[in-house]
C-alpha cells in the first residue's frame, strides 16, 4: 500500500515538473490580436501541480464516472482555468466554491442549451471579483 502511494505521488510530481518545464520553453513574446485580452497564466509550480492533478482525474476517474455535470464549463475545465489564472491556493478556493455551488443549481439563474441539454452557465470570470 505504501509503495503504491509513493509511486503514485512520484508520478504526479514528475508530471507536474514536466508541465512546468514545458511552459518555460514557450516564446516569451506572443503576438496578440489587437483588442483581444487573454487572461494571465500563473507559472508557479503549485499551479502546474493543480493542473496535473485535474488532468490525471480527467484521464482516469472521469472516464469511468458518467457525465453528470450540470454546469458549463464542466467543473474539471473550470478548475484548470482557476489554477492557470489564479495560482494554486485561489484555484483551490474557486474550485471548492464551484463544487459547493453545484450541489444546489437553483441558486444560479443563468441557463444555456447545448447539444439538447440544459446547463447552468457559470464561467470563472463571473466568480473572480478582484
Amino acid at each position: 500500500m505504501t509503495r503504491r502511494l509513493l509511486s503514485t505521488l512520484s508520478l504526479v510530481l514528475i508530471m507536474a515538473t514536466a508541465q512546468a518545464t514545458a511552459r518555460m520553453n514557450e516564446p516569451w513574446d506572443e503576438p496578440r490580436p489587437s483588442g483581444v485580452q487573454r487572461p494571465e497564466v500563473s507559472d508557479s509550480f503549485g499551479s502546474a501541480m493543480g493542473v496535473s492533478l485535474i488532468r490525471l482525474y480527467q484521464r482516469t476517474a472521469s472516464r469511468v464516472d458518467t457525465d453528470r455535470s450540470k454546469s458549463y464549463p464542466v467543473s474539471s475545465r473550470y478548475a484548470i482555468q482557476a489554477f492557470e489564472q489564479q495560482g494554486f491556493w485561489l484555484g483551490m478556493f474557486l474550485t471548492a466554491d464551484r463544487l459547493i455551488r453545484e450541489i444546489d443549481p437553483s441558486t444560479n439563474p443563468h441557463r444555456i442549451y447545448e447539444n439538447g441539454r440544459q446547463y447552468i452557465y457559470d464561467p470563472l470570470e463571473a466568480n473572480v471579483w478582484w
